[in-house]
């Protein structure tokens, strides 16, 4: 269900060990807003009920999720999305015509966070920003799930290989630098 979303995007390298937890923490204070603002871009294009107001309650959520890294990001922090992600995703999004389509590539966007997360907590050092990404990748990983079972799918359609998230899929911080 992740088809297109790969398009313009290169798998991630490993772990980008010149990065200091200040500048993770923004990374994901700003990929977090980036994937706001697909889905703010997105909810033009749902057409159910249901579906759209699945994407505003998810926009929310990742508008929170942004001021709980700002919080631990403190001056690193920008407040804005990631500009080179939310240009990819604003391109992606208006290539779609179908709102299937839109809710597919929702699905591919937040195993795509999921993943970045993942890769976050293997990177990070300090303990509250290591907790606040183990409390924040499970409930990107459940809104994959839900967008799933919208578009009437199963665990296998909605997980890439239908297994764990794979870090191959995350936002790289060396591809997306915080501006």
């Amino acid at each position: 269900m992740a088809e297109g979303l790969e398009s313009g995007l290169r798998a991630a390298g490993p772990i980008a060990a010149t990065l200091d937890d200040a500048s993770l923490t923004a990374f994901a204070e700003s990929v977090e807003l980036a994937v706001a603002a697909a889905y703010d871009a997105a909810a033009t294009q749902l057409d159910d009920p249901v579906d759209a107001r699945t994407g505003a309650v998810y926009a929310a959520h990742h508008r929170s999720h942004a001021e709980a890294f700002a919080r631990l990001a403190g001056s690193s922090g920008g407040g804005t999305a990631n500009a080179r992600l939310a240009t990819v995703l604003a391109g992606q999004l208006a290539a779609l015509t179908a709102p299937t389509d839109v809710v597919r590539f929702l699905v591919g966007l937040e195993n795509r966070l999921a993943a970045t997360h993942q890769y976050l907590s293997g990177a990070l050092t300090n303990a509250e920003t290591a907790a606040l990404v183990a409390t924040v990748l499970p409930v990107e990983a459940a809104h994959a799930a839900v967008l799933g079972l919208l578009l009437g799918g199963g665990p296998r359609d909605v997980v890439p290989g239908g297994g764990f998230q794979s870090p191959v899929l995350r936002f790289d911080p060396s591809q997306f630098p915080v501006s």
